[in-house]
Order: structure tokens, then C-alpha cells, then sequence
């Protein structure tokens, strides 16, 4: 059974935990012409913490566990898709199924080093991963068992996406499912939880402006590739609204200069006047941003309200006709705030990272500076 504490934060000590788990499963094919691959494996290696109350957010989301992840993955093809090291953070929790039995889910976003990557000379059959350093992102859920007060075992599923986010070209990606066995060890055993006295969110409507600089190579999947780096600028205006502890929501205009469609035009007189302003895109999105403190992980869906570039290049028939590509934007990343959530300051700073998507696939990644006012 466990037991609450209020206020007392000195019983509701943070536990440490250290687990090895083995993965087995299968890359996905997901495009045409895919490099072969055999079973895939991992080998992860997790130092966690489990939250008892000592910080407000940590009863908000029912005390959730945070890891740090170190994996060393094979790809089912050495000789092309070689091998690769991750190291990344991760946020879950447990649900209690009996006295001794709980599911354990956690969400991972981190990078991730490749040794094969695509090579023009020397491995040009790797479409797959296109650079050394890629981004990571990882879910798993497994069914623990404790089998002593310090020991648990678990078993369960989990996937994994790689993906260097467009800024090197071919970049198809990999994705993972895995089946997964582990083995945890927690030095302390406690059961004692702390329930803080519930603090004020501030509801009000208010305001963000946000500067954005990405960087990628020019459009394509697989090709062309060893092209230049071009920069894109993006500017945002949103209104905000906080509901509760947890959510927080928006709607707003990003406007977004691309230079390598810019440089496109003027070479190809693709546009004779207005080439600067049809190189760039207007974009309404709705915003959602799942709150820890001062940390924030956002995800954005927006329409196309401005898109002259794409639309030439159809009518030439250079790019394909595809309603995803012409209409969809989409944006997930996470924003740090310079004060908490509880901060009675007006004016609220905050830097953050994120990968634009265009049709769901990656566009370029970007680096956010903001206020919230």
C-alpha cells in the first residue's frame, strides 16, 4: 500500500533505479527502393529516477519516472546500415495491475550516432540515414514484475524512429519495432508518496512571439543529395490559453522564408517580380503544449494559407500533386521557459527546438527564441 505524506517532502525521497534491457525486432520498409535487412537488436542500458512528490509536477503526472538511455543498436545490415549509439532522455509511468505487477510506459527524444551512413563513394546504398548525428524518438510499454523488493524483471514492446530532419538528403529514415526483455534494479524501496497543497494556474488568455531559425537541404527524399545547407527564418504570432496544470493551447500565423527557394527562382525565372515574398510561406496553426515546470513539449497542425513556390513547381511538373504536401504543416519540438509555470511574471522568456514536417514529412529543423506575455 502506498502511503501519502502531506507536505512533508523529507519522507518522499526520489529513487534511483539501473536496468538492462535486450531488444529483437524487424526496420520497416517504408519506401520503394530499401536497403535489405535481417532482424534488428539493441542492447540499452537506463539509469532512472523515480519521482515521490518532492516538486509539485510530480503528483500531476502520478509520479512519473525519468530516464536516461544508452543504446547500441545493429540494423539487420552491417556492411550498409551499420551500427549506431543513442543516448537519450525519457519521461513515463507505471500502473499498478496487483501488488506487485504494474505496466510501464515511457516517450524518449534524444540523438543518436551512425557509423554507415549514406557515402556518394563509399556507401551509396544507405538511403536510409544520411548523416552521422540523427535525431531519436522512442516509446516502449512493458509488464513489470517485481521479484524481490529490489529486483524487477519486464517484458514488452517498442518502437523507434531515426531521422536526421531533412538537413542531409537522402533521409528516408528508420523505423523500429522491437520486442524487448529487461532486467531492473532499485538499491532503495519505498512506498511513501508526498501530496503537495494544490497551487494557482493562471487561465488568462495571453500571448506569444516566437523567432525561429532552421536550416536543410533543398526538397527530396532520397535525392539530390551533397547539395549546399540552406538557412529558413520564420517568425510567429500566437494567442495562448492555459486550462489546467498540464495543457496549455494556442492558435497562430508562422511566417517562414525559405533562401533555397529564393536562390531557386531567381535561377530558374521561376517568378519574375515578388520573388522574395514567393519564397515564402504563411502557415495557421493549433498548438498543444504538455507542461513539466518549465519545460514544455509542443506539438503544432497547421494549413497552408500561403504556398506559391509548391504550387508553380506542380503546374511546371516538377513536384507531384500531393494534398498532404500542399495544405498540411505540422511542427513537434519543446520550448524551456525561463520561469516556472507558477511565475506571476507578465513577461516569460523561453528558447526551444523543434522539426518542421510538411505532409508528414520532415522539412527542417529549427532553433525557437520566444516571450510569453
Amino acid at each position: 500500500m502506498n502511503m501519502k505524506a502531506q507536505n512533508d517532502t523529507s519522507i518522499c525521497m526520489n529513487q534511483f533505479s539501473f536496468e538492462a534491457c535486450y531488444y529483437y525486432g524487424k526496420l520497416l520498409k517504408i519506401y520503394d527502393v530499401f536497403p535489405e535487412s535481417k532482424s534488428a537488436s539493441a542492447l540499452d542500458f537506463r539509469i532512472g529516477l523515480s519521482t515521490h512528490g518532492k516538486k509539485y509536477w510530480h503528483q500531476q503526472y502520478n509520479y512519473p519516472d525519468v530516464k536516461l538511455t544508452f543504446s547500441y543498436s545493429g540494423y539487420g545490415n552491417r556492411s550498409v546500415l551499420g551500427n549506431s549509439l543513442s543516448i537519450y532522455p525519457s519521461i513515463g509511468s507505471n500502473k499498478a495491475l496487483g501488488h506487485a505487477t504494474f505496466v510501464n510506459y515511457n516517450l524518449g527524444l534524444g540523438l543518436a550516432f551512425f557509423n554507415k551512413p549514406f557515402n556518394e563513394f563509399t556507401n551509396p546504398t544507405n538511403n536510409v540515414i544520411g548523416s552521422s548525428i540523427v535525431a531519436v524518438a522512442a516509446a516502449r510499454v512493458v509488464i513489470e514484475k517485481r521479484l524481490s523488493r529490489k529486483v524487477l524483471v519486464n517484458l514488452g514492446g517498442s518502437f523507434r524512429h531515426y531521422s536526421d530532419g531533412h538537413i542531409q538528403v537522402p533521409n528516408v529514415g528508420a523505423n523500429l519495432i522491437y520486442l524487448t526483455l529487461g532486467l531492473k534494479y532499485k538499491p532503495v524501496y519505498s512506498t511513501n508518496y508526498c501530496e503537495l497543497e494544490e497551487l494557482k494556474i493562471n487561465r488568462k488568455l495571453s500571448s506569444k512571439l516566437e523567432l525561429g531559425f532552421g536550416a536543410h537541404e533543398i526538397e527530396g527524399t532520397v535525392y539530390p543529395h551533397g547539395g549546399p545547407l540552406y538557412p529558413v527564418y520564420s517568425g510567429l504570432f500566437s494567442v495562448v490559453k492555459r486550462i489546467n496544470y498540464k495543457h496549455q493551447y494556442s492558435a497562430g500565423l508562422n511566417y517562414s522564408y525559405y533562401t533555397d527557394y529564393f536562390d531557386f527562382i531567381k535561377a530558374q525565372q521561376v517568378f519574375y517580380d515578388k520573388q522574395k515574398q514567393r519564397s515564402s510561406k504563411v502557415i495557421l496553426f493549433l498548438g498543444h503544449e504538455w507542461i513539466f515546470n518549465h519545460l514544455s513539449i509542443e506539438t503544432k497542425l497547421g494549413v497552408n494559407l500561403y504556398y506559391p513556390f509548391r504550387k508553380k513547381l506542380i503546374e511546371m511538373e516538377i513536384l507531384e500533386n500531393r494534398f498532404m504536401d500542399n495544405y498540411l504543416s505540422g511542427q513537434l519540438g519543446f520550448n524551456y521557459y525561463y520561469f516556472n509555470s507558477f511565475s506571476s511574471k507578465k513577461i516569460n522568456p523561453y528558447v526551444g527546438f523543434s522539426l518542421r514536417t510538411i505532409g508528414g514529412k520532415a522539412d527542417f529543423i529549427q532553433c525557437n527564441l520566444g516571450v510569453k506575455i
